[in-house]
């Protein structure tokens, strides 16, 4: 695989997604790289694992909203907060 090939990914994002490369193309990946997606609502569960899934996928970004409140006791759950009171 060389950088020349894949000339709008770097070395390492084409080693990373080289099956999705395969799959589907270098301009798709790189479209997915650009794209932002805003999951709202109750983020648990199956949307945690979209949103995961999101991200390994090559996501540029992908950002929660959630109008829970936030308490100490999701602390010790995998899909935790960064911080507290965090408005973005």
């Amino acid at each position: 695989m060389t950088s020349l090939h894949y000339s709008s990914l770097t070395d390492e994002e084409a080693k990373v997604y080289d099956r999705q490369i395969r799959l589907w193309g270098v301009e798709a990946q790189q479209r997915m790289r650009s794209s932002k997606i805003l999951l709202m609502g109750h983020i648990a569960g199956t949307a945690i694992e979209i949103a995961k899934n999101l991200v390994l996928a090559g996501v540029g970004a992908v950002v929660l909203s959630d109008n829970s409140t936030v308490c100490e006791d999701l602390i010790g759950t995998p899909s935790y907060p960064r911080q507290f009171g965090r408005d973005h």
